[in-house]
């Protein structure tokens, strides 16, 4: 292979990290993957892009050029990459997934937060390494059994999400005549106590 084929390719393994980089994000964009899944493949597709920047590099250092050409251009190159980087780095933490999961049934569930500043939690069924999104609107047909949840603050996400701000107005309340509950049965115990 002669040396301009080799430029060549180097220009082309250069412009190709791109492609398949944005060509990762469209692909995670549409497949709803199991959070483990999504979050490995946007790490490869990182640390792979980062490798053929650094391949393309080397290709082009054995270009033909005058000097001061070939050290301007690849400057321009790694201030190029650099940059992209950086936005494929941000791309990829605001598209990885929290792995937090429950089993029901005998099936498994993600809840994911998909706000970026407030919480915005979506349910999601496992079904193999893909999920499927569930509609808050049927949550309480499937998950209709909360006690069944071990863990207390998905168990309390998961009662928002189906039963609103009323499901914890509905705690509040309980929690309130309780409270008054065991203050009248400690006064009551008080004035028996004084008559006594």
């Amino acid at each position: 292979m002669d040396l301009k084929n080799k430029n060549i390719i180097g220009i082309l393994i250069y412009f190709t990290s791109f492609v398949i980089s944005f060509g990762v994000f469209a692909i995670i964009k549409r497949v709803e993957l199991i959070p483990i899944i999504n979050n490995l493949i946007l790490g490869f597709n990182f640390l792979f892009f980062i490798g053929l920047q650094i391949f393309s590099f080397y290709k082009l250092t054995r270009i033909e050029l005058n000097r001061y050409i070939k050290v301007i251009l690849l400057i321009f190159l790694i201030i190029c990459a650099c940059i992209s980087s950086f936005f494929i780095f941000l791309a990829s933490v605001f598209s990885a997934k929290d792995d937090r999961s429950l089993i029901y049934d005998g099936e498994k569930y993600y809840v994911l937060n998909v706000g970026w500043l407030d919480p915005n939690y979506e349910i999601y069924k496992k079904n193999l390494i893909t999920m499927n999104k569930l509609d808050n609107g049927k949550l309480g047909d499937v998950l209709c059994d909360l006690n069944k949840i071990e863990n207390k603050e998905t168990r309390e996400i998961l009662k928002f999400l189906i039963y609103g701000r009323n499901g914890i107005s509905i705690k509040n309340t309980e929690e309130n005549f309780n409270y008054q509950s065991e203050s009248i049965k400690h006064k009551n115990f008080s004035n028996n106590f004084q008559i006594i």
